[in-house]
């Protein structure tokens, strides 16, 4: 998980994240997040902009012994680049 923190940092270090919604049933949590950085270094091999992003998305975790085991992260990956092209 830090490994995907960094990559994100690297490319959008004032990247601010809000967690709109957290739900948790039995091992599972589920949390709406709303995100918004700037593209200050290099992302998915884009080289940085300056331009602004917001996005959104919902990550599910699996938790076991208060580590997260397993993640899913929803988000339109296609939206969020469009916006530094």
């Amino acid at each position: 998980m830090q490994e995907v923190v960094q990559v994100w940092l690297k490319g959008f270090p004032d990247l601010s994240v809000k967690n709109e919604l957290i739900i948790s049933e039995n091992d599972l949590v589920s949390i709406q997040w709303s995100a918004k950085g700037t593209h200050k270094g290099e992302f998915k091999g884009k080289k940085p902009t300056g331009k602004p992003v917001s996005y959104s998305g919902v990550t599910v975790y699996r938790i076991k012994n208060g580590q997260i085991i397993e993640y899913w992260a929803y988000l339109d990956m296609q939206y969020m680049l469009s916006q530094i092209e």
